[in-house]
């Protein structure tokens, strides 16, 4: 059974979200900030669906700030960059909010604009789950801690994650800095990252 988990400021909109997926029998988890993402990773959801509400003050203009007059920005944005979660699919719903607003640096597989999609949701959310299985590009490099194969993090081929034990790796100019999940950042050499070393 997909475990899905809905996160949204305002908790009645959270179970709105995740009522009508409950009834199609996936396993829904609601979360409200502040996030725990240590507990939304245990969960192991196949996806998340984050809600991005507007704020009273930006009912009638264009939003400029979105940090301060959208509800939820700022957790997106943390959980957006948090390498073990950021590999999950992510469906963001905008209520009364376009996709045009959102930044470019958000990464997410699935966009909609409330109420005006609110027909398509369910559909659109098993969509997400059928097609993308995890955002996670497999590198050639290996973990120079555990020794599993090293994932791209991003969109660029200088930062590294391990899913089995979170070091995170960054590449450049030859050389490789690496933290663990615990540790402080320590130099290594690209060598080290090689399978066959």
């Amino acid at each position: 059974m997909p475990k899905i988990a809905v996160i949204d400021g305002y908790h009645t909109l959270a179970e709105m979200l995740a009522a009508p997926l409950q009834a199609r029998g996936h396993d829904v988890r609601i979360y409200s900030p502040p996030l725990d993402s240590h507990e939304l990773r245990r969960f192991d959801p196949n996806v998340m669906v984050f809600g991005l509400d507007r704020r009273q003050i930006a009912q009638d203009r264009p939003i400029t700030h979105p940090d301060e007059e959208v509800t939820g920005f700022k957790e997106l944005l943390e959980l957006s960059t948090y390498p073990p979660l950021n590999l999950i699919p992510f469906v963001i719903i905008g209520d009364s909010i376009k996709e045009d607003y959102m930044p470019p640096g958000i990464d997410y597989d699935l966009f909609l604009a409330f109420p005006d999609e609110v027909e398509t949701y369910v559909q659109r959310i098993e969509e997400v789950l059928d097609t993308v299985r995890t955002r996670r590009h497999v590198s050639s490099y290996h973990c120079p801690t555990c020794g599993s194969r090293l994932t791209y993090r991003g969109r660029t081929d200088t930062e590294l994650f391990c899913p089995k034990d979170h070091t995170v790796v960054v590449i450049a100019g030859g050389r490789c800095v690496m933290r663990t999940a615990r540790g402080k950042p320590t130099l290594c050499s690209v060598e080290s990252l090689r399978a066959d070393k």
